[in-house]
């Protein structure tokens, strides 16, 4: 027994027309137009005359509004292809709008792109500042606060609400806009991303749209569409343009790292470092002098230390030498020694040393005159301890100081970068 196979009903069109491309005439002035999404188009403005035409039930495009004004330039143009993700869009429409805060003017251009398989996205260029963010329609609903809203565990901050307005169409949109439009739009950001809700009255009471996007540079825009010359550079601080001296937790986490394997390293260092006494003298008051022999086949440190045991509120300034017997070069240092304490406080040591750097082998002098004494601090006897080897620290403190800086500067200049940005908000920096 065979059974015969019941024919296969055609799928149930989402669209007046499958999307295709198709070349129509306006009904205003003649022009040729070339439509990318037939089916689904609701409002297309004549590149040509700037007549805006809807599409009725049979497919045609009937004229909703006759115009005639001159096509105005814009940075890309209409039709052009450019490869965005990996996808490939086309630009079939173009809007500017414009909005007005405190008497000025800002305006900025919507390129809106589509791919048959992936559907649409937006291209948004603020002409002020040069700045570009990309993007798409947010389907969701985020939570929105009195100041911020939230998408998918991140936190968008309330930047900015304005009316914008339709100043110039040309190509195909999926929805009905004309010149004169207005809509309310706020924008939340998180940088490099941001959330943009607009709010327009339409024939069936306010529809909201939801955009979400996030920031491109130019050369992005200028390799995505093969332009032959380049597009201007952004100037300040962009609405959603990343903080370059933003730093991550991977960097602090190498700043980290980098710290305590160079503190690691000054301690290994300490703790390996051979010395051995070459000199000591004991009860001095004033100047004095011995002779010391560093050994070795190579340049190597060399410590003194100088101590004062009764030194307490005072303080004493030693000026010294280490003198080559056989060359007469000498390597000149200073030595301060201050010591003050109160009940539950102190401040200084009655012992300090310092470290003399690539002192070669052979016989020396060690001079060492106390120049200069705090009140009553000229009769305290001090010893002197002089070792061969020893660990430089200002080494450690270059590290820290180094280290430090690479911390502070960054935060430092992206704390501005920030003030820049939000001085542009609803709410600027106090």
């Amino acid at each position: 027994m065979s059974a015969t196979a019941e024919p296969m009903q055609p799928p149930r069109r989402a669209y007046r027309e499958p999307a295709r491309a198709e070349t129509i005439k306006c009904p205003s002035c003649g022009a040729a137009i070339t439509l990318k999404t037939f089916g689904t188009s609701e409002r297309v403005a004549c590149p040509f005359c700037g007549s805006l035409l809807g599409a009725d039930e049979s497919g045609a495009l009937a004229l909703v509004q006759a115009a005639a004004r001159a096509r105005q330039p814009t940075t890309l143009p209409l039709h052009a292809r450019g490869t965005l993700d990996g996808v490939v869009w086309e630009i079939i429409g173009i809007c500017k709008r414009s909005c007005r805060v405190d008497g000025v003017v800002y305006p900025w251009e919507e390129f809106y792109l589509y791919n048959p398989y992936h559907g649409f996205r937006w291209l948004i260029h603020a002409i002020t500042d040069d700045h570009w963010t990309y993007g798409g329609t947010l389907d969701a609903s985020p939570r929105v606060a009195s100041n911020h809203l939230r998408h998918r565990g991140r936190r968008y901050n309330h930047f900015q609400s304005a009316i914008a307005t339709v100043d110039y169409v040309e190509g195909e949109f999926t929805w009905q806009v004309e010149v004169g439009d207005q809509a309310k739009v706020n924008d939340y950001v998180a940088p490099p991303l941001g959330i943009s809700i607009e709010v327009s009255r339409g024939p069936d009471g306010d529809e909201v749209n939801r955009t979400i996007q996030r920031s491109i540079t130019p050369k992005e825009i200028e390799h995505a569409f093969n332009l032959g010359e380049h597009l201007p550079r952004p100037q300040g601080a962009g609405m959603l343009e990343p903080n370059p001296w933003r730093l991550g937790r991977r960097t602090f986490a190498a700043w980290g790292v980098v710290l305590l394997l160079g503190v690691g390293a000054w301690g290994g260092l300490a703790a390996v470092t051979p010395t051995h006494r070459l000199g000591t003298i004991e009860g001095a008051v004033g100047p004095v002098s011995q002779t010391l022999t560093v050994t070795g086949d190579r340049p190597t440190l060399v410590t003194v230390e100088v101590h004062i045991p009764a030194l307490k509120d005072n303080w004493r300034y030693f000026e010294g030498m280490l003198v080559d017997t056989a060359s007469e070069a000498a390597i000149g240092f200073e030595l301060e020694v201050s010591y003050y304490s109160g009940s539950d406080w102190s401040e200084g040591s009655t012992r300090t040393e310092v470290v003399l750097g690539d002192v070669a082998p052979g016989a020396y002098v060690l001079q060492l005159d106390p120049t200069s004494d705090g009140p009553g601090a000229t009769a305290l006897p001090f010893s002197v301890d002089v070792h061969q080897g020893g660990v430089l620290h200002r080494y450690l403190v270059s590290l820290l100081v180094f280290a430090g800086l690479s911390l502070a500067l960054p935060i430092f200049f992206g704390l501005l970068f920030e003030r820049r940005r939000w001085m542009s908000s609803d709410h600027p920096p106090a």
